[in-house]
């Protein structure tokens, strides 16, 4: 057995086997931040995209049979692509591609309303 002063004892801080370390306090920060950022962005985002769709583009019940399908439709495609892709970013430990790359298709979401006239 193993004792504290033996060179194969476990330290109170070591990480045991099999285990993930969770991230630096920049990463967990960093994370926060963004997902702070893009909960502010989507809620406005779908707010004003609701007015929109149900006043300018179909007034009346076709906006909002509109506006259901869509979210029905992208909440959808969330539930099915959300695990496939957290699993292939935790496998790879690409954390700053991934977030790089989310930001980017935000981005370009953002831009793609701005457009729309």
């Amino acid at each position: 057995m193993p004792t504290a002063s033996s060179p194969g004892a476990p330290t109170p801080d070591a990480t045991p086997p099999g285990s993930r370390r969770l991230g630096t306090r920049t990463e967990i920060f960093a994370w926060c931040m963004y997902d702070w950022a893009i909960s502010a962005y989507s809620t406005l985002s779908i707010t004003m995209l609701m007015i929109y769709i149900t006043t300018a583009i179909a007034p009346g019940e076709a906006g909002n049979l509109i506006w259901a399908y869509g979210i029905s439709g992208t909440m959808l495609i969330a539930a099915v692509a959300s695990p496939v892709l957290g699993a292939v970013a935790d496998a790879h430990a690409s954390k700053r591609f991934w977030l790089a790359l989310m930001t980017l298709l935000g981005v370009g979401g953002a831009l793609g309303m701005a457009a729309v006239s």
